[in-house]
């Protein structure tokens, strides 16, 4: 393991590197040192050493006297030489020398020479100076003398050789620390160069890897996350170069992740901007367009496009409905116009219990709807309605959409039925002016031309002209009969709608001719959720009035049946039927006055008036129309 890590670790073999430069110092510098230290005085020792020689020649030259020399005299110079001899032998230089524990060859040597002396010529010169030096120089034996200096000079040369053998132990002693001390710093030169061969090594697997490591970095650093680092060893640096594609990867994975999430953003905006568009685009139409189907189409279809329906409507109505009224419709689920519905006459699936759902149609292509209420502050007008392919299509930004777009209908219903209402209001009180200035002028001028009649029938003789007698009653009959038709045109005039709308005029105007006569008058109001304009539910109620007073005054019928029928499409079918004695024939009929009101009506509704004979024998009078025409007053 140790092995392998110093093989694949940059780190483990610089430090490596740096540790054997660092050993290589101190083993050199230290092996210096301490070479140097031990070979401190060898030098002196040497020189030391040398004078012992010339020292032993002198004082073998110290034994002969010279002439007219005193015997005593080389006796004293002799005992000063050896005195030398012996503080040379044993000085400092040579002492230092042997105690740094030299080689065995200078341990010998030296202990051999030390021997000798102290043996050998020791003993011959201390005899000698002490012959020398006796008290009486008549007791001087002059043979003893030249015996011990023959003596001592016979073994100067062998002593000599042994200094010299000292001196070649001190000299190879010294010369061999030299000789280590060489040695040591070339293995030094040697490893050092190794060293840096392996520096060079480990410097090719740094700077080529560190340099791909530069270029992708920058390559990085430019926007670039494709790069990758190819140092496939396991050093440092190929972990580096793995941790930096795992980088770069993340990196690019993050970018990439941004880049979604800014174009999420991007849609999203786009998707707020359109809806915000298409927001201020419905609040403009719906406040300053007029509220008909052609408008409500057109919205209904841009906020189809928007969310990708296959077409929408707007069904006015309420929770539990079973007819609603389609205010506007587009291509819903590719079905033909009459069967947009998911059945007829029941649309309890499309209204719910009032929220907003999921419908799934039943369809050859299993298209879904999505049904949501027209609503605003607790009171439903009716629901928008979209058909998309699949249930999941719809997100949570187009049933949001749908709701504020809902709302925004719902609060252009809530002011049209304000301005319909107002529009009602003003209506009436236009008829009930129009009532009292007839009241005031016409009325009063018929009554009078009747009380003037009656006065002229009663000042005429009974037995008078017969023709002006005719003519008087013709004329009485006729002013009876206009005065009649004017109560009717007043009654009507002043006709109003009041808080229980068109509902409850219909229920007093079947219950005022039910007082007038014995018939059996039912009324059938199916009108449903139908929007019908002001001055249409006017002249329905006219109509139907004028009807019912032809049924009282001329069907001599015991039943009479008033049915209003509106489907879903807003077509709107009155139908007043009895089953009385019928209307006389086609030319009798043209010179009709009170049919000739109701078409004069019907032709305001955009409407179309049939008179007939029902299937009882009676009559009846069939009109149909849009609950949308008729918007004129």
């Amino acid at each position: 393991m140790f092995n392998s890590k110093l093989i694949h670790s940059l780190q483990a073999r610089l430090g490596l590197a740096m540790a054997a430069i660092l050993a290589l110092a101190i083993v050199s510098i230290g092996s210096s040192v301490i070479i140097t230290q031990t070979a401190k005085g060898f030098a002196a020792a040497i020189n030391q050493a040398g004078t012992l020689r010339m020292q032993s020649y002198r004082i073998v030259a110290s034994l002969v006297p010279a002439a007219g020399e005193e015997v005593l005299s080389p006796g004293v110079r002799t005992r000063s030489l050896v005195s030398e001899f012996r503080d040379r032998l044993a000085s400092d230089r040579i002492q230092s020398v042997m105690q740094k524990n030299p080689s065995l060859p200078v341990q010998d040597s030296y202990r051999l020479l030390v021997e000798r002396w102290e043996s050998v010529l020791a003993p011959l010169i201390s005899e000698y100076i002490s012959q020398a030096l006796a008290a009486e120089p008549s007791r001087l034996s002059p043979d003893r003398l030249t015996n011990l200096r023959q003596a001592y000079i016979a073994e100067v040369d062998p002593f000599v050789d042994v200094i010299h053998q000292f001196v070649r132990a001190l000299e190879v002693e010294a010369e061999s620390k030299i000789e280590r001390l060489q040695l040591i710093q070339l293995i030094v030169l040697i490893l050092t160069l190794v060293v840096v061969v392996v520096l060079l090594f480990v410097r090719r697997d740094l700077h080529r890897p560190m340099r791909e490591l530069l270029a992708t970095a920058g390559a990085v650093r430019h926007g670039d996350f494709s790069v990758r680092c190819s140092h496939p060893r396991d050093d440092e640096l190929g972990q580096l170069g793995a941790a930096f594609n795992l980088m770069a990867a993340d990196l690019s994975h993050t970018y990439e992740e941004l880049e979604e999430r800014v174009a999420r953003k991007t849609a999203d905006l786009e998707r707020s901007n359109r809806s915000l568009e298409l927001l201020y685009t419905v609040s403009r139409r719906l406040s300053v367009e007029t509220f008909d189907e052609k408008v409500l189409s057109q919205l209904v279809d841009e906020v189809g496009r928007l969310i990708g329906a296959r077409g929408g409507a707007i069904c006015l109505g309420q929770p539990g409905d079973e007819q609603a009224f389609r205010l506007a419709t587009t291509a819903l689920s590719d079905l033909p116009a009459d069967d947009l519905c998911i059945e007829s006459s029941d649309c309890v699936r499309c209204f719910g219990d009032g929220n907003a759902h999921m419908i799934k149609l039943q369809s050859e292509n299993g298209a879904y709807r999505y049904s949501t209420p027209v609503a605003d502050k607790g009171e439903q007008y009716g629901v928008l309605l979209m058909d998309i392919d699949e249930a999941s299509s719809l997100e949570e930004w187009h049933k949001r959409l749908l709701d504020t777009v809902a709302y925004h209908i719902s609060l252009a219903i809530q002011r049209e039925q304000q301005l319909s209402q107002n529009r009602k209001l003003a209506l009436m009180e236009e008829r009930s002016v129009i009532a009292r200035e007839l009241h005031d002028s016409l009325a009063q001028t018929l009554s009078y031309l009747k009380i003037q009649v009656s006065l002229l029938r009663n000042a005429l003789p009974q037995a008078g002209d017969e023709k002006s007698i005719e003519i008087l009653e013709r004329l009485h009959s006729g002013l009876n009969s206009a005065y009649g038709e004017l109560r009717e045109l007043l009654t009507t005039f002043r006709l109003r709608l009041g808080e229980g709308g068109f509902e409850a005029a219909l229920e007093q105007t079947v219950e005022d001719f039910r007082k007038r006569g014995e018939i059996n008058l039912v009324l059938e109001n199916r009108i449903g959720n139908c929007r019908l304009s002001p001055n249409a539910e006017i002249n329905l109620v006219q109509i139907i009035r004028e009807a019912l007073s032809n049924v009282v005054r001329h069907s001599d019928a015991n039943e009479a049946c008033v049915s209003i029928d509106c489907d879903h499409e807003g077509r709107v079918t009155l139908l007043i039927e009895d089953d009385g004695v019928g209307m006389p024939g086609v030319e009798q009929l043209e010179h009709h006055h009170g049919l000739a009101i109701m078409r004069e009506r019907a032709r305001g509704l955009d409407g179309v008036l049939d008179v007939g004979r029902s299937t009882h024998g009676g009559t009846v009078v069939k009109l149909n129309f849009h609950a949308m025409s008729g918007q004129g007053e």
